[in-house]
């Protein structure tokens, strides 16, 4: 690529976040070389850690958007772009699916806690089955402009379920993590300390309350057990619930709440032994040496016994999958894997940081994200002419319609449209 490119990192977001601090964590490293520019709210979590020679674009306060920018998006519905009107028609764009619901062209979210919330979103979603078959469209239009970049192979999957297309030749981007200087030198003596990291939401909990379970029949093979809850949430207290009808004797639970995250990898590498965790959040445990159980995700409670594997037994950077029959296994193979690794616990430990820095490292990360930046070939002026920012009607009813009920959540029109 030519010297001095410009870049866009959208992403309008107040709170603290995954696709906040990837696209800080880029902008910081490609500074140097390219024009870039972060799109946030004037209050956003980016615009109050802009690094130093990056400018900011507030989308809340008329925005001036650069000409012949690329635009790199975690991968959303198109017709959710407010500002379309306001860039240049050359301008191009690269997405990045980053969650396996990026394109869930769902009005409304099925897996309510609330089951009468569930079915009206269910009959909701059933009117309106255009969108799934504009997002095929939009994504095939993506791939053949090489605009579409996956953080793993669940990302692969999950949009071609959602949208019943075959995604020819995709290309994988995992989510980079910077190296720290913390490194785990040994297990630490006594109890066995473990740890989860994570929000603790709708899709998480379910993994996380059952692992609270299996940890306590794991201290009856193992010996004394410490767990640390590293995060909170929406479902923080249905978890907490669930903690104190196993903890006890052998097996304790602490809820330690957020952690800032300069202190995460200190805490992990001299802390805890083994860290079980889905996302980003296994990486954090991966860079310091910590070998990573990998959990997968589940919007229903697990029955049976989820088989836990290691991070680096995993392929297609895979750090997180819906969970299926085919995750679940007859006998519970956890204690034997944690017992067969605490004895060779140094050269587990070493397994883990080697798969994040052979996969996950920001160095290696950057360099296929150039590439791609360079490759993309959708522009504004195509995407606007197809027709792919136009919202359909039915979403534009409903989705209305939720909003006079519940205005509060009109918050965050500037930066996506909450409307359609």
């Amino acid at each position: 690529m030519l010297r001095r490119d410009v870049i866009v990192f959208y992403f309008p977001y107040r709170g603290v976040g995954g696709v906040p601090t990837l696209f800080l964590r880029l902008a910081k490293e490609l500074r140097e070389d390219f024009d870039v520019h972060i799109a946030d709210y004037s209050d956003g979590y980016m615009a109050a850690h802009l690094p130093d020679g990056v400018r900011l674009i507030e989308v809340d306060c008329d925005p001036q958007f650069p000409s012949e920018a690329i635009f790199v998006f975690q991968a959303f519905l198109p017709w959710r772009f407010p500002f379309f009107v306001k860039i240049s028609p050359e301008a191009r764009m690269l997405f990045w699916v980053l969650h396996p619901k990026n394109f869930d062209p769902s009005i409304f979210n099925e897996y309510h806690r609330i089951p009468i919330v569930a079915s009206l979103a269910r009959l909701a979603n059933g009117l309106a089955a255009n969108r799934k078959t504009r997002l095929a469209s939009f994504v095939s239009y993506l791939t053949a402009s090489h605009a579409i970049v996956f953080q793993d192979r669940e990302s692969i999957r999950s949009t071609s379920k959602f949208l019943d297309c075959v995604i020819d030749s995709p290309h994988f981007l995992p989510i980079p993590l910077p190296a720290v200087s913390q490194h785990k030198l040994s297990r630490n003596a006594g109890e066995l300390r473990c740890a989860w990291v994570g929000r603790i939401c709708d899709f998480k909990h379910s993994i996380l309350e059952h692992l609270i379970r299996r940890l306590r029949k794991t201290a009856d093979s193992v010996g004394p057990i410490r767990l640390f809850i590293i995060g909170t949430g929406d479902y923080l207290s249905v978890v907490q619930d669930a903690a104190l009808e196993v903890e006890g004797g052998l097996y304790r639970i602490d809820f330690l709440g957020n952690m800032p995250e300069a202190n995460l990898p200190t805490f992990l590498a001299e802390q805890v032994d083994f860290l079980f965790a889905m996302g980003t959040s296994a990486l954090e445990g991966a860079r310091v040496g910590v070998p990573v159980f990998l959990t997968d995700y589940s919007y229903k409670k697990i029955e049976g016994n989820y088989r836990f594997r290691f991070l680096y037994d995993n392929s297609g950077y895979c750090l997180a999958e819906e969970i299926s029959p085919e995750h679940i296994e007859k006998q519970s193979t956890l204690e034997a894997t944690i017992e067969t690794a605490l004895a060779d616990y140094l050269a587990t430990s070493q397994r883990s940081y080697q798969y994040w820095e052979d996969n996950f490292s920001l160095d290696s990360v950057t360099r296929t994200f150039i590439g791609h930046l360079s490759d993309t070939r959708a522009t504004f002026g195509q995407v606007t002419s197809e027709g792919y920012f136009q919202p359909d009607f039915w979403g534009r009813i409903f989705r209305g319609a939720a909003l006079i009920a519940r205005p509060h959540l009109a918050r965050e029109n500037i930066g996506f449209r909450q409307d359609c």
